[in-house]
């Protein structure tokens, strides 16, 4: 029961974290695209950072502290998948893409089926399935990239197409958020680490 409860309260943070980006991003004018901010001054000479045809998928670089004006326009550098192409790094994004189908099907017990053994043996299926509510939808993925941290993990990060409903209204939310997830190889299969 406590872990059920812990993970609630981590998924609760995960959408509290979301609600607080959205709530931060309110200027936008369309809630499917997310723009970034721009300054008066660049408004005034004209400048953005992207056009409004185009999802912003970049990872800004913030400045902080004493002497930054906001004048400056942020460092940010495009998003852009780098996978590998041999078959085992194949074999991983298969595995990632069919987990999250599962995933965006809401199919729990097939999502469960990914997970690593060890997993497995320690939850059944009920404590795996409780950690799922019905307040983020889920559209699919964008794999990125992949770094293998040794010879049989690696760190898989990808682009999450999702959307939520702001607690208290009608108003729907719909981004793409970088995830990162860790996959262990174990007997030739790529098995999803939750723990």
């Amino acid at each position: 029961m406590f872990v059920m409860r812990s993970r609630f309260v981590g998924l609760l943070a995960i959408i509290l974290l979301l609600l607080t980006v959205s709530l931060a991003c309110s200027s936008e004018t369309d809630p499917v695209k997310a723009q970034p901010s721009v300054s008066a001054k660049e408004t005034e000479r004209g400048e953005s950072h992207s056009t409004p045809s185009e999802p912003n998928l970049t990872a800004a670089r913030p400045s902080f502290g004493p002497g930054d004006t906001g004048d400056r326009k942020p460092q940010s550098t495009p998003i852009e998948p780098n996978l590998p192409d041999d078959e085992r790094s194949q074999a991983l994004i298969a595995r990632l893409k069919a987990r999250w189908a599962a995933m965006v099907e809401r199919d729990f017990k097939q999502v469960y089926t990914f997970e690593t053994p060890e997993y497995r043996e320690q939850y059944d299926f009920n404590q795996f399935g409780g950690q799922f509510g019905g307040m983020v939808t889920w559209h699919g993925i964008e794999p990125l990239t992949i770094d293998y941290v040794d010879d049989h993990a690696a760190e898989v990060s990808f682009l999450l197409d999702h959307s939520f409903t702001i607690p208290g209204s009608e108003h729907v939310v719909r981004r793409k958020g970088l995830i990162q997830e860790r996959w262990i190889e174990d007997s030739g299969e790529w098995w999803h680490q939750s723990q």
